[in-house]
């Protein structure tokens, strides 16, 4: 199965990363998949804002995206990023649930950096879910 099934409730879709860190600062999503076609043009600010608000960002593995000169730009490891009320709301730390993609992933990187699991389904998708369901207005 892929990193979208593993989240829980309901899917708002959400273009730009901005966009999706808003969700999440606002209170109207739990969690974050970042397409695999963003950079870390698009994650340097973001992630900046929401640990700032008490939230986080890393690669889909758990590790940190690594904002320096001479790295490359894309990230290929997909981003997962949580709100600061993620734990409460989900019963699992950040941590926990890139442990549980590695766990359901099984290791397949190849198939996570292509983007597509053997399947065929997406890997990451450019959603924001609410861990409660709740339905979302824009």
């Amino acid at each position: 199965r892929g990193a979208h099934a593993i989240l829980v409730g309901e899917t708002l879709v959400a273009g730009g990363c901005g966009n999706k860190i808003v969700q999440l600062l606002a209170g109207r999503a739990d969690a974050s998949l970042f397409n695999l076609g963003t950079s870390l043009w698009d994650t340097c600010a973001t992630e900046a804002c929401l640990v700032a608000a008490g939230g986080a960002m890393t690669t889909l593995l758990g590790t940190p995206i690594e904002h320096a000169r001479g790295v490359p730009l894309a990230n290929r490891l997909g981003v997962v990023a949580t709100s600061a009320g993620f734990a409460a709301a989900a019963g699992r730390t950040h941590r926990e649930l890139c442990a549980t993609f590695v766990a359901e992933l099984h290791g397949d990187l190849a198939g996570l950096v292509g983007g597509i699991a053997g399947d065929g389904t997406a890997q990451a998708l450019d959603i924001v879910r609410s861990v409660d369901g709740q339905p979302f207005g824009l």
